[in-house]
Parts: structure tokens; C-alpha cells; sequence
């Protein structure tokens, strides 16, 4: 069972599903699905619960419940705001950011700029190198997105693709991000070339730990015990 809340980001409304923990409360995941948000993890928040987690489920604007228009860019400052949100309602219990594909990209810009926003930082299949969004696979995930979520003009996103590359590449400032990081990753992930993950791992400045999940693609269920282990640690 979930319960859903919202915030306001730019007097929008942002909502979130939460899914409690009904035994002692270890730490609260803010799980931060991808574009356009058509794998949600859905066998994830059981696992997690019952090992003592909470997990809170962000809808960007222009996706499902919340307001607004879809955007990269306004993406990583809806999870900025609910992070902050989650932390003043739960001062004394970790907060966890768990970054799936795109997730990961908002997770890295919040971070960059944020550094003390997350106790810890989970990527799992993450966007490491935002040049994918020129690559012709985004034809499929356009298409999925014009009947998953609401979107602005064309023009609108070629020039935050582009801004995107020029600014807020992650494999382009790695190397500034100082929390602790680990990374999940398939190993026969589609979308994301395995040479990549290990590049930008091994530019982090505090890295936790690279796993790999055997024959795996990018599309993940939510409960595969390499994601769920390093979770609940």
C-alpha cells in the first residue's frame, strides 16, 4: 500500500508516492525512476519494507500525478526540493537517493551542487554520459514518452539536450563530486556502453563500490538481490 503527498516546485505541484515501512524505520530511499518513466521497479518497495525502508517515489513534473510539463533540467530541481522536504520530515533517519537511468542524471546534478543532500547514493543503470540523448534509441523513448507523460514543444528540448551537454554532463564533472557513490550496473545494459561506467567510476573521487548484475539488460524488476543488498546495508 502507498499513500501519496505532494510539494510545490516554481508553485507546481510535485507529487510523490510513499510506501511505508510497517516495522522499525531504518531509512527513507527516494527512488528516482527514468525517462519517460515506463519501469517503475514495481517489485521494489515490498523488499524494501521488509527489511525496515521506506521508500518515496518522485513524479517529476509532467508525470502522472504532478503538474507542469516535463524537463531534464526541471527534473533535477524536483528531486532537490523533495530530498530537502524528506530531510526536514525525517531529520534523524538516513535518506538515501536511488538513481534509475535518467534518475541517476537529476541525482548527479543535485549532488554537484548539493554535495550534503543524500546520506548515501545508489546509480543503478544511470545516464553517466548525457551525448546518449543524441543517440537514435531517444526515437523509442520520444515515442513512449508522448503517451506516458506531458511534454513541452520539440525546440524546447533540442536546446536543454544541448544545454545538457555542454553544462551538465556528468562524465564531464566526475571528477567535482565528492559524496560517496556506488554504482549498479546490467551487464548487458542497451543503453549505456560498459566502458563508460567504468570510466566515470574510476573518476570519482569517493567511490563505494562498482557491481555488476550478470545477464541483465536495462529494464530491471526491482528486486534483484545486488540492488536490494546494497540498499539495506
Amino acid at each position: 500500500m502507498y499513500t501519496k503527498h505532494s510539494i510545490q516546485v516554481n508553485n507546481e505541484r510535485v507529487a510523490y508516492f510513499e510506501y511505508p515501512t510497517q516495522k522499525e524505520l531504518k531509512g527513507i530511499i527516494l527512488f528516482c525512476h527514468g525517462f519517460p518513466g515506463t519501469w517503475r521497479l514495481t517489485t521494489m518497495a515490498p523488499q524494501l519494507n521488509e527489511h525496515g525502508y521506506t521508500l518515496e517515489e518522485i513524479n517529476y513534473r509532467g508525470d502522472q500525478d504532478s503538474d507542469g510539463a516535463f524537463s531534464f533540467l526541471g527534473s533535477v530541481q524536483d528531486v532537490e526540493t523533495l530530498a530537502k522536504h524528506l530531510k526536514q520530515q525525517y531529520p534523524n533517519v538516513p535518506l538515501t537517493a536511488l538513481g534509475y537511468s535518467a534518475g541517476g542524471f537529476y541525482v548527479l546534478c543535485s549532488i554537484r551542487k548539493n554535495p550534503d543532500l543524500f546520506d548515501n547514493i545508489v546509480l543503478l543503470n544511470s545516464l553517466l554520459d548525457v551525448s546518449f540523448t543524441q543517440t537514435p534509441i531517444m526515437e523509442d523513448l520520444w515515442a513512449d514518452a508522448q503517451q506516458t507523460i506531458r511534454l513541452k514543444d520539440k525546440e524546447f528540448y533540442q536546446a536543454e539536450i544541448n544545454k545538457m551537454n555542454e553544462l551538465f554532463n556528468p562524465i564531464k564533472f566526475v571528477s567535482e563530486l565528492t559524496p560517496r557513490i556506488s554504482i549498479i550496473q546490467s551487464a548487458s545494459d542497451e543503453l549505456l556502453p560498459i566502458e563508460v561506467v567504468k570510466d566515470f567510476f574510476g573518476k570519482l573521487q569517493n567511490p563505494e563500490e562498482l557491481i555488476w548484475i550478470p545477464d541483465a539488460g536495462h529494464a530491471l524488476r526491482g528486486d534483484e538481490k545486488e540492488l536490494i543488498n546494497v540498499l539495506i546495508k
